[in-house]
């Protein structure tokens, strides 16, 4: 049968909506059809009133960010993997994102600060400054739209503490939905949905 079933919802233009519920509630599967990842088999996505089937691949992309909780770098440069969110984007706008999403108090402790290289996947960054990379990449990426997949699970407190004064930044700017399963870390969220068993249980 399907895993999503009579789903009916708006997520506001800017600001934070969480999604929540117990493991296998359809968070994730909700998610990757507002991202396009998959296609629904009935009923219409909109973006700003635009069906989101009607948008190519790469309109998609331009619209969406998503940030999953083992982000994906790639080899290259600190400012290059910031910077993967817009190409082109100059060394000013790459700092800046990178203030913005606390990655100063990490980068400023790096061989050649925004000009070190990595490896890919860098598996000599936390979890969490990866995150924080991935967060200052959807700033200069300027999406309409930011996805973040459980995110904080595996970081310590303060990680996630800064992972969290990241997104409430961007969300001034982009509508953020933020999945999780724990309660405590939505309680800024503007509105929270939570779903069971593929359907929405409360709103």
């Amino acid at each position: 049968g399907p895993v999503l079933r009579d789903i009916n919802c708006r997520f506001a233009e800017r600001g934070v909506t969480a999604l929540v519920g117990r493991s296998g509630a359809g968070k994730s599967a909700l998610a990757s059809v507002i991202a396009g990842l998959n296609e629904p088999t009935a009923g219409i996505i909109r973006i700003g009133g635009v069906d989101l089937a009607e948008l190519s691949a790469a309109d998609r992309a331009r619209m969406m960010t998503l940030v999953f909780q083992d982000t994906e770098l790639f080899a290259g440069t600190v400012g290059a993997n910031i910077a993967a969110g817009r190409p082109g984007v100059g060394v000013p706008e790459i700092a800046a994102a990178g203030r913005t999403a606390r990655c100063d108090e990490f980068i400023a402790n790096l061989p050649q600060g925004y000009d070190t290289p990595l490896r890919a996947g860098a598996p000599n960054l936390s979890l969490g400054e990866r995150q924080r990379i991935a967060i200052a990449r959807a700033l200069v990426g300027n999406a309409p739209v930011v996805i973040f997949d459980e995110c904080t699970a595996s970081l310590d407190p303060e990680a996630e503490r800064a992972v969290h004064a990241a997104i409430e930044i961007l969300s001034q700017s982009s509508t953020v939905v933020l999945i999780t399963h724990r309660l405590g870390t939505v309680r800024n969220a503007q509105r929270i949905i939570v779903l069971a068993g593929g359907r929405i249980a409360e709103s």
